[in-house]
């Protein structure tokens, strides 16, 4: 991590930590040290500065860490307007994929923790309006069910769509087409 004041590539940063921690049975200490490790740039000026400036509050533990990072590398407006982007998130003219995928993503820059029946709410509130008609009465529960039968409802749109187009073209029938003989031919006369 190389400290850069975008607040994306922070929070993608600590994701991917959060991936390797999770994948390593690490404790406390050593997830500091391995965090730290990755530091380059910038960032390691910051903690450099951040150890000086706090020797009675140097974080232990990666969640201690994760907060004097944000504080630093994560301003507030950020996270407002991430929140506010996530409350008004729409599929518009996304596929159902792209909708799910900036949906997660935004849910993760927002820092906000949602549990599964609140995050299928607001992907259901996202959808557009033909999806949603087709998935109503279906039992969309868990998420990747809802998910699943959403991109469904897109191929099935999808095709009707295309069918529709179809049956609107007009058929012009092929006329063979008549070319004209250079050579002359004989005419037969009868008397």
């Amino acid at each position: 991590f190389n400290g850069r004041f975008r607040p994306a590539l922070y929070i993608e940063w600590e994701f991917d930590i959060n991936i390797i921690f999770a994948s390593h049975n690490f404790d406390e200490c050593k997830k500091v040290k391995v965090a730290v490790g990755s530091f380059t740039g910038y960032a390691l000026v910051w903690w450099s500065e951040y150890c000086r400036l706090h020797p009675d509050y140097i974080p232990t533990t990666w969640d201690d860490l994760k907060l004097a990072m944000r504080h630093t590398f994560v301003p507030a407006y950020y996270t407002r307007d991430m929140i506010k982007k996530l409350q008004h998130l729409k599929q518009g003219s996304d596929t159902v994929t792209k909708y799910y995928d900036t949906l997660q993503t935004t849910l993760l820059h927002s820092s906000l923790e949602e549990s599964e029946e609140d995050f299928m709410d607001r992907f259901w509130g996202g959808l557009n309006r033909d999806i949603q008609e087709i998935l109503i009465h279906e039992t969309c529960y868990p998420m990747d069910r809802l998910f699943r039968l959403a991109c469904k409802a897109e191929q099935e749109i999808t095709r009707r769509v295309a069918h529709k187009i179809n049956k609107r073209k007009v058929q012009i029938p092929r006329v063979a087409t008549v070319v004209p003989s250079t050579t002359a031919s004989p005419m037969a006369t009868t008397s």
